[in-house]
């Protein structure tokens, strides 16, 4: 059976271009720490300050190590996991929902951490731990609800062949 164009599969057409999006926002913005000055334009070092400076955002000022690390992880893993699955979903590729699984997961697990981080943060005023507390949290919360799909789907798949397989041995 063909796959269906993905506008017939709205939550595959939703996840990958939250995945699209996601990719641009994390290689012209949360990466800008691991490239070198010379090559990030001027509007987007720009952009990166005012952020700073308006949300008052302080992981990306004053980037702890393990900030630094779950910004390398999107650099080293994220980036190319992304980019695969943002493929893979649009065209409904088998091992769409393991990658996006494990995709999501780290990205739910690390956004959680950067919300634990805000939530007992005692330098930041309420309005900034409620802006951004949104702001992650969405993507936090995104990225949970489609890790959860993807294991819903990919436990479908297996009790399928488990219950294949056991009618082929009844046989």
């Amino acid at each position: 059976m063909a796959s269906l164009p993905p506008v017939d599969r709205p939550r595959d057409t939703f996840y990958a271009l939250f995945l699209l999006q996601y990719l641009f926002t994390m290689a012209l913005f949360d990466c800008q720490v691991w490239y070198p000055p010379s090559i990030v334009p001027t509007k987007l070092a720009e952009t990166h300050a005012w952020y700073i400076s308006h949300f008052g955002d302080p992981l990306m000022a004053q980037q702890p190590p393990w900030f630094r690390f779950l910004m390398l992880s999107e650099l080293v893993y994220q980036i190319p996991a992304a980019s695969y699955c943002v493929y893979a979903l649009w065209n409904k590729s088998p091992k769409a929902p393991l990658q996006t699984l494990l995709l999501c997961a780290w990205g739910a697990v690390s956004t959680a951490t950067c919300l634990y981080e805000f939530y007992f943060d005692t330098t930041m005023k309420l309005w900034q731990k409620q802006q951004l507390g949104a702001m992650y949290g969405f993507y936090g919360l995104a990225f949970a609800v489609m890790a959860a799909d993807m294991l819903l789907r990919i436990q479908k798949t297996i009790s399928a062949a488990a219950a294949a397989g056991m009618e082929k041995k009844r046989r």
